[in-house]
């Protein structure tokens, strides 16, 4: 079975990306909403660099995410890197992992969490 962790950007993010043909920087923070479609209750998110470092624990607007519900997710702190390996833990079931995920681009856009 494969596991997936969708990125959807916002259309506005998408077109202004697309238009000037760059990736916005992070700017030590992001904000983007994540949507959990994984069949189990979402208990954790955490990134790390795609470049190497330790895992960083996104903050969730609510602990627990059930199937079919989404939250707001914020990290400060973040370096002006784009890429991060995305890590999310769920009750009853392994965590899913997708590395090489491009975080400027989704920036205020959502990140979808599905099986």
């Amino acid at each position: 079975m494969s596991k997936r962790i969708i990125v959807v950007a916002s259309a506005v993010a998408a077109i202004g990306a697309f238009a000037l043909g760059v990736h916005a920087e992070t700017g030590g923070k992001l904000r983007f909403n994540v949507e959990n479609d994984a069949g189990a209750v979402m208990t954790g998110l955490q990134i790390a660099s795609a470049s190497g470092g330790s895992w960083k624990s996104v903050d969730l607007d609510q602990a627990h995410v059930k199937t079919g519900d989404s939250a707001a997710a914020r990290v400060k702190g973040v370096g002006r890197e784009c890429l991060y390996n995305v890590r999310a833990d769920f009750q009853g079931r392994p965590a899913l992992e997708q590395d090489g995920v491009d975080l400027c681009d989704l920036d205020a856009g959502t990140l979808v969490l599905k099986d």
